[in-house]
């Protein structure tokens, strides 16, 4: 298996004015929320830790990944002819994320975690189009731990068991319901394929902010038998 850190992945955040108005800051509160923003920029240290390993396709949709077994019908059926995957837990940094802790206000704390989203984003586009480069491939497609029922967020022990000690080399640890802290980070698998996939068009789940494509139920059904 093979694998790296990166703590250069280059990033955008959006300068004070604009954060402040995609916020909704109030014009009195603005001073303050610039001062936080430019603390904020001073301090972020997002990063991305990944490992490449083989993909192995078992009974009763087991999956072996590496040396670790995930279950889900929906990643069994995705793998069909990927012989790899990359497994990766992207954050904003701890550095953040302690400065969220340390604020007694919590709009203050609001600001910075607002602040430290944008930067996890921006970072993940970077960490993909890396990755595509690094494998040679032109589109990478992305299942998360917790995403979708079939796939819950307890699998995320083995992804974090199969990339080593993430908290060691990022500073992401996994709480006792399998959250991550820093809170703003995320998990998953990436692997290349002919057939698009979306996590969000096998969501049923009504509002969502997030959302990039409509839940398709019969394809859902009728790809995976869900």
């Amino acid at each position: 298996m093979t694998g790296a850190v990166w703590t250069d992945l280059p990033y955008t955040l959006p300068d004070a004015q604009h954060m402040a108005q995609r916020l909704h800051v109030f014009e009195d509160d603005f001073e303050d929320f610039a001062a936080l923003h430019e603390k904020c920029a001073a301090i972020a240290s997002p990063k991305f830790v990944w490992k490449k390993a083989d993909v192995e396709l078992l009974e009763n949709d087991d999956v072996r990944i590496g040396e670790k077994i995930f279950h889900s019908r929906i990643l069994h059926v995705n793998m069909q002819g990927v012989d790899a995957a990359y497994a990766y837990v992207a954050t904003c940094g701890r550095e953040l994320y302690d400065l969220a802790l340390s604020c007694d206000d919590p709009l203050e704390r609001f600001w910075v975690d607002s602040i430290s989203e944008q930067l996890l984003r921006s970072i993940g586009v970077s960490a993909h189009y890396r990755l595509k480069e690094l494998a040679g491939k032109d589109r990478l497609f992305a299942m998360n731990p917790g995403s979708l029922p079939d796939w819950p967020i307890a699998q995320q022990r083995p992804l974090f068991d199969l990339i080593g000690d993430v908290y060691g080399q990022i500073g992401v640890e996994l709480t006792d319901t399998f959250l991550m802290l820093p809170i703003k980070s995320n998990s998953g698998l990436y692997y290349a394929s002919d057939v698009d996939f979306v996590n969000c068009e096998f969501c049923a789940r009504g509002e969502c902010p997030g959302r990039r494509a409509k839940f398709n139920k019969q394809k859902f059904e009728e790809k995976y038998g869900l």
